[in-house]
């Protein structure tokens, strides 16, 4: 919530050369959008924009600005009447029991053009140095079970599901056919909007944060972003590789370099202050960089950025990493 005038200086300070921020999701954006219907922008009332001040003050400071979009995920993101209109539209995630998820359905096509408007907007109006996904993904093993998506899966594997959804649960006879289906919904998004991007802005580095635990993440979540790298559809990814345990990082990194092509840029993500964990010792933090430049990783993400705590974790790092 800090003005970028007095974030992007201080990231220089410590040595951070690329700041990476939340700047839209569902049906919100926080900057000035034409595209998105719920407007969150800390600086509307005064006429400001925040992606632009953002943009402004990084590179003033020498910082790359690399916005990201919460694409999937609606809940939170998102007004009550938008929710509701997105009700009414069919447009949700639905469980095997037919309960709706706030999340888009990766099968509608205006859900498609949804997360294709602000990560188009964004490339195209503001001097951005990258853009990256997040939340690429299906929420969990609950969607999406709608219609919509029980005719492509039919249609995709030329035959019918008489017992839906019970046959492409974990205990039905087309499970396996159903992890491919959901990993080709969410591949053909990023395939689809990143091909658009390179179109729009050419020089704009496409990155996305992805779930750490590959390949498990394919079966849990339909996202098969090792994909995602070979098909070039990414410049760079970020595993979210957010823990305190050491060994657990480790062998993180080295699942995901056999993962990906030889040499394809890592950015590891260190959960410096995350849901999952929290570091106050730089001498951890550091070990955990080294370990993923071991392992090839071109660079660290650290998620994520807090004041005063950014500040007293990074000063030292700097001296330790010189």
């Amino acid at each position: 919530d800090r003005h970028p005038e007095k974030v992007m200086p201080e990231l220089k300070a410590l040595g951070l050369n690329v700041a990476v921020l939340r700047i839209a999701g569902g049906t919100a954006a926080f900057y000035g959008s034409k595209v998105q219907p719920d407007i969150q922008d800390p600086l509307a009332e005064t006429g400001g924009d925040w992606l632009a001040e953002a943009v402004r003050h990084a590179h003033a400071n020498g910082v790359e600005i690399h916005p990201y979009v919460n694409n999937c995920v609606v809940e939170g993101r998102t007004s009550p009447a938008s929710l509701e209109r997105l009700r009414k539209a069919n447009r949700l995630q639905k469980t095997p029991e037919g309960r709706d998820i706030a999340w888009f359905c990766p099968s509608s096509d205006e859900n498609l053009k949804a997360v294709v408007r602000p990560m188009l907007e964004i490339v195209s109006n503001y001097d951005v140095d990258g853009i990256q996904y997040d939340f690429i993904r299906y929420p969990n093993a609950q969607g999406c079970f709608c219609p919509r998506c029980k005719a492509f899966f039919e249609k995709e594997t030329g035959k019918p599901v008489p017992a839906w959804p019970k046959d492409v649960l974990k205990d039905g006879g087309r499970y396996a056919e159903w992890i491919e289906f959901r990993c080709r919904r969410i591949s053909a998004i990023v395939e689809h909007v990143s091909t658009k991007i390179r179109v729009a802005n050419p020089k704009v580095k496409i990155s996305a944060a992805v779930f750490r635990d590959w390949p498990r993440c394919r079966e849990t979540n339909g996202q098969d972003w090792a994909r995602w790298c070979r098909e070039g559809w990414l410049d760079f990814v970020c595993p979210m590789n957010y823990t305190n345990s050491d060994e657990t990082f480790l062998k993180n990194c080295i699942s995901h370099r056999d993962g990906l092509p030889e040499g394809f840029p890592v950015v590891q993500g260190i959960g410096t202050n995350s849901g999952n964990s929290r570091m106050d010792d730089p001498g951890q933090a550091l070990l955990q960089v080294m370990l993923a430049r071991q392992q090839g990783a071109v660079g660290f993400v650290g998620f994520c950025y807090r004041p005063g705590h950014t500040t007293e974790l990074h000063t030292p790092l700097i001296k330790l990493m010189d």
